[in-house]
């Protein structure tokens, strides 16, 4: 028999994780998988402070610089964070695992969370690069429960957000389908402009996978920490895409 934990690694949050009457993993619609990466970046703001939020105006201001969010786009928050993984102590900010108030890590301001709900409905998906799309001090995961109202799909520990650029690039994300699951292991990939191919001719996947000449990386996260020690969290290698058109950067850590 094979525990998996629907919450560990990169995963997905289905608004059912906080809203009982929201969809299950296998329910959420190709259509909130798929989409244009908006990378918005905190990681100075991250690195200063731990406990940063993403605020309405680092959203206005990077449609100041890129234009308005498109449709069917995809809100990726890069704070930097990944660049811990799998230090659980960097990671949830305490040596203190087992203590969720103990917790300093960045994520989304309630504000800013029910201005893209009610201004942006174009955002089909959030993505961040912390375990939680609430900032380790928020309590009440009330971030979760906003987007989770609107149906809005959360990709977490998601890897590798640094090597996207700010806009022109797409997100495909790809959950483990579990039936009436409230979150599943998941497998993210962004796909790059051609020109971004040369400057770089691998990026590092999954540690079983070593390395993939310039078709993919991996940027899902494994599960060396779990606050749950009684769940095996395995990070599955579903399958691989090979695009004719441009680069797969895939998006999850190990």
């Amino acid at each position: 028999m094979l525990w998996v934990s629907e919450h560990g690694g990169t995963h997905m949050d289905a608004p059912s994780h906080v809203d009982p009457g929201g969809k299950t993993v296998d329910q959420v619609s190709l259509e909130r998988l798929m989409g244009t990466a908006v990378v918005i970046d905190l990681s100075l703001s991250a690195h200063l402070d731990p406990d940063t939020q993403l605020q309405i105006p680092d959203i206005t201001g990077w449609e100041a610089w890129n234009g308005q969010i498109q449709d069917n786009s995809i809100l990726a928050v890069n704070t930097g964070w990944g660049r811990y993984w799998p230090n659980a102590t960097r990671i949830l900010g305490t040596p203190n695992h087992s203590d969720p108030s103990a917790f300093h890590y960045p994520g989304v301001h309630p504000n800013a969370a029910s201005w893209l709900v009610e201004n942006r409905p174009q955002v089909v998906a959030i993505a961040v690069d912390t375990p939680s799309v609430d900032f380790g001090q928020n309590k009440n995961y009330s971030v979760h429960r906003i987007f989770a109202k609107a149906g809005v799909p959360v990709f977490q520990n998601v890897a590798n957000l640094d090597q996207l650029p700010p806009s022109g690039c797409k997100i495909l994300a790809i959950p483990m389908k579990i039936e009436g699951g409230s979150g599943a292991p998941l497998r993210i990939f962004a796909i790059l402009h051609e020109h971004r191919e040369k400057q770089r001719d691998h990026f590092h996947l999954t540690t079983d996978l070593r390395y993939c000449h310039s078709a993919s990386a991996d940027i899902s996260a494994g599960s060396q920490f779990l606050p749950d020690k009684r769940c095996l969290s395995v990070a599955v290698s579903i399958c691989f895409f090979i695009f004719t058109q441009g680069l797969i950067t895939c998006m999850g850590v190990n």
